[in-house]
């Protein structure tokens, strides 16, 4: 489980690399700047915090979206195992998610991990089968939700530069080290646990 802490706190603050603070107005952009460093710093709750003074002034900034989306996920998510969540929180997390991901493909994971927790599993799948080829966390979760095989080799190789590469490279060669590989795969399955009291029915979706 140390393997896995580890990794994923690398992998919260890479992603928050993804973010870019680009507007030259003086309050704006200091907060968005301050948001991008908080979510570089493992910050999220002060990540979040500026992202929401940011958009306050100015609404469209997809990027401070995509920095609260990053936050709160880091926050669920990457600081120990993952907590359960209600319906509820993960509806919420899932419309705040989407409107980060139109300017943030590796964000799409993401969405597709609220999608499976909230029941949406055919829609989960489309979203993680339009990234997969390049998104390592999209294919983690095709593969332990039974819709793909681990990469071999040369496919593996698509995925060194994306922050989830370790993850996906543990669970794919477990004869490397057994206890890294079992221990992404319950991390895998904890955060795509579903929600209680949610109904599983995609018809309704």
């Amino acid at each position: 489980i140390v393997f896995v802490l580890c990794l994923l706190t690398t992998l919260g603050i890479t992603y928050s690399g993804l973010f870019d603070a680009r507007n030259t107005d003086t309050w704006e952009e200091d907060h968005a700047l301050l948001a991008n460093a908080s979510l570089r710093t493992g910050r999220d709750d002060d990540a979040i915090r500026h992202a929401r003074a940011t958009l306050e002034m100015n609404p469209g900034r997809a990027d401070m979206q995509a920095v609260q989306a990053q936050a709160h996920f880091n926050r669920w998510a990457l600081s120990g195992e993952p907590k359960s969540i209600s319906p509820e929180q993960a509806e919420e997390l899932l419309q705040l998610t989407r409107l980060g991901s139109a300017d943030e493909p590796q964000l799409k994971a993401v969405v597709g991990i609220y999608q499976w927790k909230l029941g949406q599993n055919k829609t989960a799948l489309a979203t993680w089968g339009s990234v997969a080829t390049t998104n390592a966390l999209a294919r983690l979760c095709l593969i332990r939700t039974g819709r793909s095989t681990p990469p071999e080799e040369l496919e593996l190789a698509r995925y060194q530069e994306d922050p989830s590469f370790p993850l996906l490279l543990a669970l794919s060669r477990p004869e490397h080290s057994p206890a890294d590989s079992q221990a992404v795969a319950r991390f895998i399955d904890a955060i795509l646990q579903a929600v209680e009291g949610e109904g599983m029915n995609e018809a309704r979706r």
